[in-house]
This record gives structure tokens, sequence and C-alpha cells, in this order.
């Protein structure tokens, strides 16, 4: 979104202005980002610790306070202390969110677990708008530019969800089902 650089600079100044400074500035922004919310990520390293501190706490509270007003601060750090007690003795500190996952029983400890399903769920919904990009790349090419929004969106998800299966018997009846205004000579 730059405009274009002046034509007399040389090659390595027009590089820089046109690639290089663009690309940091990415990168500065990208940092930002994420430094608003580190602590609040910090929150979801206490599960998987035998102890907590009273700064692991404040970053716990802070991602219970993120995650949902719902939950009872209170009662959910209360289940973290009895959870990584109850860990501790038997010696089993998941490595992963899926096994913290199965490790930690919904009935007594429904906050952490309410957690725990958010962690495991973060890297499915980062993805997704990834993938509907680069299905989008492969659909839309210069020759379709002109199709309309519902053509679009119909082949993006036949190529997103390319694992369904249907018969040509399913798609002649459902095209036959809409009003053509075709006249048929014979």
């Amino acid at each position: 979104n730059r405009a274009n650089p002046d034509p007399n600079l040389s090659v390595e100044e027009y590089h820089k202005v046109s690639v290089f400074i663009p690309y940091l500035d990415f990168f500065i922004q990208l940092g930002e980002k994420f430094s608003i919310h580190s602590e609040i990520y910090k929150g979801f390293q206490n599960l998987f610790s035998y102890t907590l501190t009273s700064n692991e706490e404040v970053s716990f509270r802070k991602l219970l306070e993120f995650y949902s007003s719902s939950l009872d601060v209170n009662n959910s750090i209360a289940e973290l202390k009895l959870l990584k007690i109850t860990l501790e003795r038997i010696n089993n500190i998941p490595k992963t969110a899926i096994e913290a996952l199965h490790v930690c029983n919904a009935n007594i400890y429904p906050n952490v677990h309410f957690i725990l399903k958010i962690i495991c769920t973060l890297p499915v919904s980062t993805s997704t708008p990834e993938r509907m990009g680069s299905s989008l790349k492969r659909i839309k090419t210069y020759l379709r530019n002109s199709m309309s929004e519902k053509r679009l969106n119909g082949l993006a998800m036949l190529a997103i969800h390319n694992d369904i299966t249907f018969s040509n018997e399913e798609v002649i009846d459902e095209l036959a089902k809409k009003p053509r205004n075709l006249d048929i000579i014979l």
C-alpha cells in the first residue's frame, strides 16, 4: 500500500523501500499483537506444572477473566491447585493439552476442564481461516473472477470438504428441483 518509489533509486535502495521496510513493519505489528496476549497465554502454561506461584496465579486469573466471565475465578484456582496436588501424588504431569484433558475429570474440575477444552481447540480455530484462504486461491483464478459470490462459496465449500461424497443422481435431483427458464426444442 505504499506509493511507487522514486524511479531514480538504485536497485539496493529500491529493494529497501519496496520490500525490506514493509517486511519489518509487518513483523513489528505482529510482535505487538502477540505481546498484548502474552500474559494471558502464560496462564495456559500453569496447567502443566506441579506448583502454582503467586505470579502464575495472577496470569491464570487473567486467563480465566479473558476467556469466560461466567467462570468463578476463585473456584477455578482452587480446582487447579487440587488437580496439581492429585497429579503430583500419582506423579503424572501431562505433557500435552489432550493428555491433560483426558486426565482432568469434568465432574470434579469443571472450570479447569473448560479451560483445557479451550487450549485444545485453539489450533483448530486459527488454522481454519488459513485453510479457507488457500482454498480460495485455488478456486479464484484469473478466468473465474466474474463468478458470483454464491457460486464461489459453493466451490470453496466443495474444495474444503472434499471428503464428503455424493452420487450423480443426488446432484441431478437437486438441480431438477430448481425452476429453469429454458425453452427445450425437440
